[in-house]
């Protein structure tokens, strides 16, 4: 939801909100979830192969293009980098069972930009490939410490 933030590029969660439904089973009381910051840390130092990373809290939803202009807007204005509809369920569940936790998204779309899952373009679609491509090494990389 930043507006510099292009198909293809990475997002690292800081944290998410619990939007979603999930999470109050595993967190109560609390709207928003942490991930590791060591995990954050080096995924924030990695090199990424020309990619964009982007670091901060991300809005975790419950229904795909549910949200119009004005929930993007208020998200936006609330200082959230990104929607998904995981990370705040996954966060949740991995801090009720004391485990480390990230989150590293590609940006498929930017709807800040105009854009949204049912429009097609070929450089968006290389640009999305090699941006997957680069969060799975990445992910894999961390995991492998």
């Amino acid at each position: 939801m930043s507006d510099r933030m292009l198909s293809g590029d990475i997002v690292c969660a800081t944290s998410a909100h619990c939007g979603e439904g999930a999470s109050q089973y595993y967190i109560k009381d609390k709207h928003e979830v942490e991930a590791s910051q060591d995990m954050v840390e080096t995924a924030t130092d990695a090199q990424l192969d020309g990619i964009s990373l982007h670091k901060g809290p991300v809005w975790t939803t419950s229904a795909l293009l549910a949200e119009g202009r004005s929930e993007v807007q208020d998200w936006h204005d609330q200082g959230y980098i990104a929607v998904d509809m995981e990370t705040a369920a996954t966060f949740a569940v991995a801090e009720h069972f004391q485990m480390k936790r990230l989150s590293l998204l590609f940006v498929f779309d930017n709807p800040r930009l105009g854009d949204h899952i049912l429009l097609t373009d070929a450089e968006k679609e290389q640009r999305r490939a090699k941006g997957e491509k680069v969060m799975i090494d990445l992910a894999f990389s961390i995991a492998a410490g």
